[in-house]
């Protein structure tokens, strides 16, 4: 599939989302910027067009994850793999804490 996502597609990953950021859980109504339908693996790496590799992202999200799949650790200074909403589980890597300020909690979150 080319890496352009039609009507259709977008409406299956927005109502699979809940119109929620599947990268931070930010809900699409508390934001006036529309969110994204992002390939998880990037389109430029070969990712497809399919709904598995598609997830719903708020623009910050979308825009800080790029068309990347891996990301330094500012700990270990290691590659690590992002956060893959099909495969990981969110509550494992990341926490909002009380001050609203979403947190990390592993290498990948």
């Amino acid at each position: 599939m080319s890496p352009h996502i039609g009507a259709s597609l977008a409406r299956l990953v927005r109502k699979r989302a809940g119109n929620v950021c599947e990268y931070c859980c930010l809900p699409q109504s508390s934001q006036e910027a529309t969110f994204h339908v992002d390939h998880i693996q990037p389109a430029v790496a070969q990712g497809l067009t399919t709904p598995e590799n598609l997830a719903l992202a708020c623009v910050t999200c979308s825009l800080r994850k790029a068309a990347r799949t891996k990301a330094r650790d500012p700990h270990t200074k290691q590659l690590v793999q992002l956060f893959h909403p099909r495969r990981d589980c969110w509550s494992e890597h990341f926490v909002w804490t009380t001050g609203w300020r979403l947190v990390g909690r592993t290498p990948i979150g």
